[in-house]
Parts: C-alpha cells; sequence; structure tokens
C-alpha cells in the first residue's frame, strides 16, 4: 500500500514547503506591484511561517 502524507502527519509539512514558499513570495511580490509596499526579507519570512503553520492547521482538522 503506498503511503500518503496524511499517514505521516511530518510528510505534509515537508511536501508543503515549496507550495508555501512559491504562495508567499507570490502574494507577496502582487502586493509591492499593486500597492507599492516595500519589500522586506523579515516580512517574507515571517509571512512562509506563518501561512505554513495556516496550512498545517488546516491540515490537521481535515
Amino acid at each position: 500500500m503506498a503511503e500518503t502524507a496524511g499517514d505521516r502527519p511530518g510528510l505534509f509539512s515537508v511536501k508543503a514547503i515549496p507550495y508555501v514558499l512559491i504562495w508567499s513570495i507570490w502574494t507577496l511580490g502582487n502586493e509591492v506591484i499593486s500597492q507599492g509596499a516595500n519589500f522586506s526579507s523579515e516580512a517574507a519570512v515571517t509571512r512562509v511561517k506563518v501561512s505554513l503553520w495556516a496550512w498545517l492547521a488546516m491540515h490537521r482538522k481535515a
């Protein structure tokens, strides 16, 4: 039987990192372009961390 991310909670978090990273950078870039916001590497790192926690929380509830 094939193992899925739902079988091992840590597996989902590792597989989610690239998606969360790309999504966070994409949305931050949109804010910089559309709203004239300043880019901050600290804000980018914080956004990735917060988004990953949110995605993990949603996955655990599902």
